[in-house]
């Protein structure tokens, strides 16, 4: 068997497919000719890629009076949380955004 290596973006399109159905990883994999250990390494750099990439912006909200709310945007979407988010909470919060885009 010849190894054929993909590039991001057809990794990307196998992972969002293996997300989308029922199958196991083994299965899966099998199926599209992939070793596990490859498709698991991929997808984790991938995930660590776009979370670089789609960095959390930070802003202090538009407005000349004083507010009580930050806003957030990540891939075009915006989120006014409580000033008082802790900074620990806010990660975690775009982390698990982050893992569920690419699931």
């Amino acid at each position: 068997m010849s190894r054929r290596y993909l590039k991001a973006d057809e990794w990307r399109e196998l992972i969002a497919q293996h997300a989308a159905g029922t199958e196991s990883v083994a299965e899966f994999c099998r199926r599209h000719g992939l070793t596990p250990k490859s498709f698991y390494r991929r997808r984790k750099a991938l995930r660590e890629a776009d979370a670089h990439q789609g960095m959390l912006a930070v802003a202090p909200p538009v407005s000349s009076q004083p507010t009580s709310q930050m806003a957030l945007s990540w891939r075009g979407v915006a989120l006014a949380l409580p000033a008082s988010a802790s900074p620990g909470w806010v990660a975690k919060l775009m982390q698990e955004l982050a893992d569920a885009s690419v699931s």
